[in-house]
């Protein structure tokens, strides 16, 4: 967030986000929060956080930014969105937002909406919510044929200090790539802690700034892929870059550091260059 402004004129504050999905058909609310991030009105919480829609109509994401105080907390701003704005989004929407009901400040939330596939067991009753698709034209969005047009090339090269992942100790770690709507996926590497990729990808810039995430997974052969850590790029960051290593921290999805089993830190090495058009 940028530009928060302290209702209590202290110069400062502490700033948290309470997330709350709100169904528009019954009672029922899903809530989490970030962490709070002290002494600052530019605070920087890197969380990311899930829900499940119900009904991808009616349910609405309510987004307030708080200030936390020792005898009670004041808030900085809010903002709603439908959810229905969000199902036609293709992979990874970053856009910044103007907080209502406050003093002033913005705020930059990255979102995904992913449809859930029905496997081969009984169907929910009713048959489940219809999910209705928008044009692309619906949904807010940051791009434009006026903003930055170009690639982003990124070398993944490898990861350091994973945690284990299953019984026998190993791990078997992928990366996930994601620039605004353009994906990438590395190779998997089996039963490593340690891996080393070397490959290169090519991302579309189409107008928007958005930040690079990055996703490291441990891949199963049975069930879901076990996500180990996350690490973002800011667009600012990416603009500065010259093509040399980043070892960047991985991070859990409350924003802490992923550590494997010594302690030490994960981190993941990469390159980045963006090459825009002039």
């Amino acid at each position: 967030a940028e530009g928060l402004v302290d209702p209590d004129a202290w110069g400062s504050c502490d700033p948290f986000v309470g997330l709350t999905l709100v169904s528009g058909k019954s009672e029922q609310k899903q809530t989490k929060k970030t962490k709070t991030v002290y002494n600052t009105t530019a605070p920087r919480w890197n969380t990311f956080v899930e829900a499940l829609v119900l009904d991808a109509e009616a349910d609405a994401l309510r987004v307030e930014v708080l200030d936390e105080d020792l005898y009670k907390t004041d808030s900085l701003g809010t903002l709603n969105i439908k959810v229905r704005e969000l199902s036609c989004v293709v992979g990874w929407m970053e856009r910044w937002y103007t907080l209502d009901g406050g003093k002033g400040g913005r705020l930059r939330l990255g979102l995904s909406y992913e449809e859930l596939v029905p496997d081969d067991g009984p169907p929910a009753p009713g048959g489940g919510p219809k999910i209705k698709k928008l044009k692309p034209e619906d949904v807010p969005a940051e791009a434009s044929e006026d903003g930055p047009q170009g690639t982003l090339e990124v070398g993944v090269l490898r990861a350091e200090k994973l945690p284990k992942m299953d019984f026998f100790g190993g791990a078997d770690p992928f990366v996930e790539l994601r620039l605004g709507a353009a994906t990438g996926k590395t190779k998997v590497i089996k039963k490593k802690l340690d891996p080393e990729w070397g490959e290169t990808f090519s991302l579309d810039v189409k107008g928007a700034k958005p930040d690079l995430i990055l996703t490291v997974k441990d891949w199963e052969k049975v069930g879901k892929n076990e996500t180990m850590g996350f690490a973002r790029v800011a667009w600012a960051e990416l603009e500065a870059a010259e093509g040399g290593e980043l070892a960047l921290p991985l991070l859990t999805k409350d924003g802490e550091r992923v550590k494997d089993g010594s302690g030490a830190e994960s981190r993941l090495v990469l390159t980045v260059q963006l090459k825009l058009n002039v």
